[in-house]
């Protein structure tokens, strides 16, 4: 299995192999199953094993000459089969993964996290596409961009279960009335400003909320970050920073503690999101962008709240009933772990053996 990038480095596509090659190992013990992908540094090792999987790691950096190297790597493993996990900025904009389908006879598959038609390395993705014996996009919007561009739909629709797994006890831990939760990755693509009018609304109103931001957080060498550090500096906002382990206990209590997630998706939301996943496992109230196209999985009032636009005013409606309202918490709770039971790791790992074995 390659993926551009894998831990330590902080990518959502890194967790995600990591997390998809156990559960297959669990189910198929007797496979013999590698992982390739790039190494942070020149001088970190190219063969480790990490959590018991077999990783190797042959270049730093992703580029049309560096994929020699990881097409000599793969030639000394003789694989039976190549699965491709591709997601914009992991193959550091190349034609790498390209070149690596290309270079070998036996049937691959490729996972599309993501499609933007509009960069340039766009025709790469089309490239994979091309090659792929068996396609698997992850949302309903990746499948249509597919489709529009490529004139060719997933052979499988898939998802992206949540990266941070619960373990026993998490779930036993007490909400804190108020607290609501951003998680993932911080970006303009978040609209945090216009979470931030909604919530100083409710807060004149005299409703105590209080804001934890988690995720990787640098002001003084992030401009968006540093200008965020100064426009949201009320008493009751705190940025936790990032965690480097993602199953890290104490990002695990703070998801549990939570008492409703804010996911303000400015491209809507979608099963692919790592954090809306995430949110669905702990069992959280969600409060969250609408889809921009339908995605069946996602149910309004069942398990979130949906939201069109940023408008303050709308926000405010729907967080005032995540906090507010105790049976419409208590059906969105049990939505959100009764989707998170459909999205597991062991239920897509059974989906993919059943594409591996058809091909081979």
């Amino acid at each position: 299995m390659l993926s551009g990038n894998g831990p330590p480095i902080y990518c959502g596509i890194g967790d995600y192999t990591g997390n998809l090659l156990r559960a297959l190992r669990r189910l198929r013990p007797g496979w013999d199953w590698t992982w390739m992908c790039r190494r942070p540094r020149w001088f970190h090792s190219p063969f480790i094993s990490y959590r018991g999987l077999r990783m190797i790691r042959p270049v730093v950096g992703w580029s049309s000459r560096s994929a020699g190297a990881a097409i000599a790597a793969a030639r000394w493993l003789k694989p039976d089969l190549i699965h491709i996990q591709d997601q914009t900025h992991s193959f550091f904009e190349s034609d790498a993964a390209v070149l690596i389908a290309k270079a070998f006879p036996c049937p691959v598959v490729v996972t599309l996290h993501e499609f933007h038609e509009e960069l340039a390395s766009v025709r790469f993705t089309t490239q994979l596409v091309e090659r792929a014996d068996v396609l698997i996009c992850n949302d309903r919007r990746t499948a249509r961009r597919c489709l529009e561009l490529c004139r060719r739909s997933p052979d499988l629709q898939a998802w992206s279960p949540s990266n941070v797994l619960t373990e026993t006890g998490d779930l036993d831990i007490e909400p804190q009335k108020g607290l609501l939760t951003t998680f993932g990755l911080i970006s303009p693509l978040k609209r945090f400003d216009d979470i931030h009018a909604a919530l100083r609304l409710l807060r004149r109103e005299g409703l105590d909320l209080s804001w934890r931001i988690v995720g990787p957080f640098d002001p003084e060498s992030n401009p968006y970050h540093a200008g965020l550090s100064q426009r949201l500096r009320d008493p009751w906002i705190e940025f936790t920073g990032g965690f480097p382990d993602i199953n890290d206990p104490a990002l695990r209590r703070l998801l549990a503690e939570t008492w409703a997630a804010v996911l303000p998706f400015e491209t809507g939301a979608a099963p692919s999101r790592g954090s809306l996943q995430a949110a669905w496992a702990f069992g959280l109230p969600i409060v969250t962008q609408h889809p921009p196209v339908d995605e069946p999985e996602i149910q309004d009032g069942v398990n979130c709240l949906l939201v069109k636009g940023f408008a303050p005013q709308d926000w405010s409606a729907a967080i005032r009933q995540a906090v507010s309202d105790q049976p419409l918490r208590e059906q969105l709770r049990a939505g959100s772990l009764a989707t998170a039971a459909r999205f597991s790791w062991e239920r897509l790992a059974r989906l993919h053996l059943e594409v591996y074995d058809r091909l081979l």
